[in-house]
């Protein structure tokens, strides 16, 4: 519905209409909503467009139906004088927030069809998807991030060809002008999501984005246009993809050949046609003519004449491939000490690790460097021929790092010993693991790779696990290491059901500087130093793994670690001993089953909180799970789990392990909704359990990481639908989920917050999809230091830790 309005309400129809939002069930015990000035407080119309967008009109459909208002506002800024006037605006800015629309204001004509016009196009948005969200850490106000937020995108070929668009664009988060709530907002400060779609509106302007002709064959967007600007929702326009093609005839592509040794600068081995150990064989190719047509293709040639111009020398559209599931690593080298020194690193599908300069100065957003690894050349020609069924993957994963300050100067300067090293994972590009050295990051060098072919990884699957850097104290000695699980094994967990796994089972603990194996656990454990088996371990681990630190502990040193497998199970490492010999594994919980409905999958890591009850202390373990591999699968009866740990001390005695029945039931959340009676005794039920957790509806899965900020609990879920002619929408519903840590109650009162849907605990996030990975951040809007949870372009207010200082000014009025 769009509500155009040019002045105050009629309020003769208003007790009426506050009668029928009653009978409705539409009036809450706190309306009228809050506005300022409050001269229409009392008027029902925002009120009743908060019910209408929160009430599902068609509950024989999947999803939610719902109404969504936009408003049109006519007026000339020049002649709002009074408080009337005033009052008014507050008003219908209040509709459009209550109905999870846009505001838009028109003072003549032109500016009344423009407004029209955006509306149109966003609700045509086209459905781009989202990596997960990162932020970069501030060096020069302790605790913080900076506003600087770097997504991640892609959108799959429509007829499942190999070739995905892609790209890296970079947003801020600012303060809703309407309700002073943290949103997402584009470079001019405007907001960039559409409440109605939940992807970015298309009239939106990313970062780094500029005005172009480029499209000019092919205009895109919402309306068509030939220029970068806006890029809005078409995920190929504008960011890091519009610097890359505009710089690619200087672009440094470079690989990693035979002449690769430690320490060895990248730049000795170019992607290029004069490399002369990029050979026809490596690439698959017939001659030394489609070798050179390759690699051109490769570093942006438009050999296939993509923009249909008759040229195959200048750049192609395609050249930035899709970021699926990297999430990009930001590093604030800070070296001009202003944290305006910010390179982004990240892999994509086009067969090239990324690095680009990553602040918000003139000429960010520009590619530093590309990586090709030599493992990716057979799949290139996959690419440039573009003519099979299927989407090959490469650099895929997420990126670990680790970096050294080593005079504490809060500068990363390789010149001052500072070091900053890169792990790269691959997920399903393969069976491998990359380190490079990025200290200097316009000079990277190699570190090391190691693959299931070297000594002691022939356990390793496809790299999902993050390497967790950390120090521990091996053989008294304080050292940095990576600790990872052994990865997805395809060849298994692709079935329905799974096969049993031969790969990907156990966890490994390798020197950070070398990738030499200290210590491996596992069914069959072999190569490494230490080696530790565990003949329950059949499961493969492709999850990240969450390593804890020593309270109290000046240097540190992680001395415990949770993980979850892909048969349901928690395991628990304990790595306090300065001995690896000495470190132990034990099951912690058993919460998957042999039957089809119990054949649940732990593929993210477990946030872990400590806390204390009436019995004592324990470290609150939090986790769902979900097989996103297969996203239409219904069988599987899905969980969300809090499980308590309370062997804080190593040396105590092993407790059982947790099974479900050892668990509270706290699907119904009658800890909070139930009578006085039910509330009592599901208070005291919880009491006496080891845990909660909570039953998901049909199909529905968690579909990314947990994390927990200031007692609530984050995480996301998708619950597939089934195919409905009479539905455009095939990609499912998709919900936000904030409980409390302690009893799974609901923390927070949705209505009012962006506009969306109150679903008990629950945010259904409007467009469907796989929502990413929570990330929680504290950073600097508007001059104060806001804290906030950001799931791709959705954002949740949060507190500000209460340990980052800040200016508070007094002031005295004085006639």
């Amino acid at each position: 519905m769009i509500l155009i309005a040019n002045g105050e309400p009629d309020s003769g129809e208003n007790k009426d209409a506050g009668d029928v939002l009653e009978a409705l069930g539409g009036r809450r015990t706190d309306d009228p909503i809050s506005l300022s000035p409050d001269q229409f407080e009392s008027n029902w119309a925002d009120e009743m467009a908060r019910f209408m967008a929160g009430r599902d009109l068609a509950g024989d459909q999947s999803g939610t139906q719902n109404i969504i208002t936009y408003v049109i506002d006519i007026f000339d800024p020049a002649e709002i004088k009074t408080r009337k006037d005033k009052s008014a605006r507050a008003l219908l800015r209040s509709i459009a927030q209550q109905g999870r629309g846009r505001y838009f204001t028109a003072k003549n004509l032109e500016e009344l069809i423009q407004a029209i016009e955006d509306i149109l196009n966003e609700l045509e948005a086209i459905n781009s998807v989202f990596a997960a969200v990162n932020l970069p850490v501030s060096v020069n106000v302790r605790g913080t991030h900076l506003n600087q937020v770097y997504m991640g995108m892609f959108r799959p070929d429509a007829q499942n060809r190999p070739r995905w668009f892609g790209n890296l664009k970079l947003y801020q988060l600012g303060s809703d002008t309407g309700t002073g709530s943290l949103a997402l907002v584009d470079a001019n400060g405007a907001q960039a999501r559409s409440a109605a779609t939940g992807f970015i509106v298309s009239d939106a302007a990313s970062h780094w984005t500029t005005d172009s002709s480029f499209w000019q064959y092919q205009p895109r967007g919402n309306p068509p246009s030939a220029s970068d600007l806006p890029d809005g929702e078409v995920v190929e326009k504008g960011g890091a993809a519009q610097r890359a093609r505009e710089d690619w005839p200087q672009r440094r592509l470079y690989t990693c050949t035979g002449d690769c040794t430690q320490g060895s600068e990248l730049a000795l081995t170019p992607f290029a046609a004069d490399n002369g150990a990029i050979t026809t064989t490596a690439l698959g190719v017939a001659d030394a003519t489609e070798r050179g047509r390759l690699i051109d293709w490769v570093r942006g040639a438009d050999d296939l004449d993509e923009n249909l111009d008759g040229y195959r020398s200048d750049v192609r559209p395609s050249l930035h491939g899709d970021v699926l599931h990297s999430r990009p690593a930001v590093i604030n080298y800070n070296r001009g000490g202003e944290d305006k020194d910010v390179v982004v690193f990240y892999g994509a599908n086009d067969g090239v690790f990324h690095a680009a300069l990553g602040g918000l100065e003139a000429g960010d957003g520009r590619e530093l460097w590309g990586f090709v690894p030599s493992e990716f050349f057979p799949q290139l020609k996959t690419l440039w021929n573009n003519d099979t069924l299927g989407h090959p993957y490469f650099f895929d994963g997420s990126v670990a790092v680790l970096t050294e300050d080593r005079n504490e100067d809060g500068r990363l300067v390789a010149q001052d010993g500072d070091r900053v090293h890169l792990f790269l994972t691959l997920r399903r590009g393969g069976r491998l693991l990359y380190a490079l050295d990025v200290s200097e990051p316009e000079r990277p060098r190699f570190l090391w790779k190691r693959s299931y072919r070297d000594t002691g990884f022939g356990e390793l699957g496809q790299s999902w696990s993050e390497p967790r850097v950390a120090r521990i104290n091996l053989n008294g000695s304080p050292t940095e290491v990576l600790i990872f699980g052994l990865g997805y094994d395809p060849l298994a967990d692709d079935l329905q059901p799974a096969a049993a796994a031969t790969m990907g089972r156990g966890v490994m603990v390798v020197e950070a500087a070398t990738g030499d194996p200290i210590w491996q656990a596992g069914p069959e454990p072999a190569g490494a130093q230490h080696n530790l088996t565990v003949a329950e371990m059949i499961y493969s681990i492709p999850s990240d793994i969450k390593v804890l630190n020593r309270d109290g502990d000046p240097q540190r040193l992680a001395d415990r670690a949770y993980v979850g497998d892909s048969g349901g199970n928690l395991w628990r490492l304990d790595l306090h001993d300065s001995n690896p010999a000495n470190w132990t594994v034990s099951r912690l919980a058993s919460l998957g089953g042999t039957t089809d409905g119990e054949k649940r999958k732990f593929l993210f890591a477990p946030e872990v909180v400590y806390h204390r009850d009436d019995t004592g202390a324990f470290d609150a373990l939090y986790i769902g799970s979900g097989d996103r591999e297969h996203p239409f699968s219904i069988s599987v009866a899905d969980r969300f789990y809090m499980v308590k740990d309370r062997r804080i001390d190593p040396a105590a005695p092993q407790e059982p392990v947790v099974v479900e029945e050892d668990l509270y039931d706290a699907t119904d959340n009658l800890v909070q909704m139930g009578t006085a009676d039910q509330r009592q005794a599901a208070k005291t039920e919880l009491a006496s359990k080891r845990g909660w957790y909570v039953r998901l509806r049909e199909g529905e899965k968690v579909v990314g990481g947990v994390v927990v900020v200031a007692g609530s609990t984050f995480f996301s879920t998708h619950q597939p639908s089934l195919p409905d002619a009479n539905q455009c929408n095939s990609l499912g519903t998709a919900r936000n989920y904030v409980l409390d840590f302690m009893d799974a109650s609901a923390t927070t009162d949705w209505d009012g917050v962006d506009g969306l849907t109150t679903l008990d605990r629950t945010v259904e996030i409007p467009g469907g999809g796989f929502p990413p990975s929570p990330v929680s951040v504290i950073t600097q809007v508007d001059g104060r230091i806001r804290g906030a949870v950001v799931i791709g372009t959705w954002v949740a207010d949060g507190p500000a830790p209460s340990d980052v200082r800040q200016r508070v000014y007094r002031f005295r009025e004085m006639e």
